[in-house]
């Protein structure tokens, strides 16, 4: 394995675009304050070649909030988007304060934003992790499920609010027309049972 390379970094120059967590836990924040102004050895954040933080997230907040403005911080290769998803996620899975299920899901989402297939995100977890596959397939599914509704409800929000056509909203919201179609007819079939009663 190569050396690590460790540098001091302005901490200004390290990006933040995409997040593991759903939200900072503050505990942890001042917890890293504390070791941080006891001069105590912390370790260093991961950080990309090209600025992206990999690694460290609750290390940096509490050290901005100090107003520090370097950081030493282990140099790690750059790489895609999903890639970047999944090795933040890994990172913080076998730290101190493991993901909760919010964090998990928001991850899933993520990679799933990012287009990472069903089946690549399932592998890659079940056997960084070493969970079984099943539960890994079970919460993607549930996930896909849930942005697909909520792609559905767009849609549906876009014909009644914008006046688009089924054929339009599907493709602007990238979903079946017939699934569509079937949705649009449910609630306007809903709409009219109740009108009836």
């Amino acid at each position: 394995k190569a050396k690590e390379k460790i540098v001091v970094m302005p901490i200004a120059d390290i990006k933040e675009t995409f997040y593991v967590r759903v939200s900072l836990d503050e505990d942890r924040v001042s917890y890293f304050k504390k070791l941080y102004e006891a001069e105590h050895e912390v370790p260093p954040l991961e950080v990309t070649e090209d600025g992206q933080l990999v690694d460290g997230r609750h290390r940096k907040a509490a050290l901005t909030r100090m107003d520090r403005k370097e950081v030493k911080c282990k140099l790690s290769k750059n790489r895609t988007h999903p890639e970047l998803i999944f090795d933040a996620f890994l990172a913080n899975f076998g730290g101190a304060l493991p993901p909760s299920q919010s964090d998990i899901n928001h991850t899933i989402k993520l990679l799933l934003a990012n287009g990472v297939s069903r089946l690549k995100i399932v592998q890659h977890l079940s056997e960084a992790t070493n969970l079984p596959a099943g539960m890994w397939r079970r919460m993607v599914d549930a996930m896909r499920l849930r942005l697909h509704s909520e792609k559905v409800g767009k849609a549906r929000d876009a014909i009644a609010d914008r006046g688009l056509s089924v054929k339009e909203a599907a493709e602007e919201f990238k979903i079946e027309p017939d699934v569509l179609q079937k949705v649009v007819r449910g609630s306007k079939k809903s709409a009219g049972e109740l009108n009836f009663r």
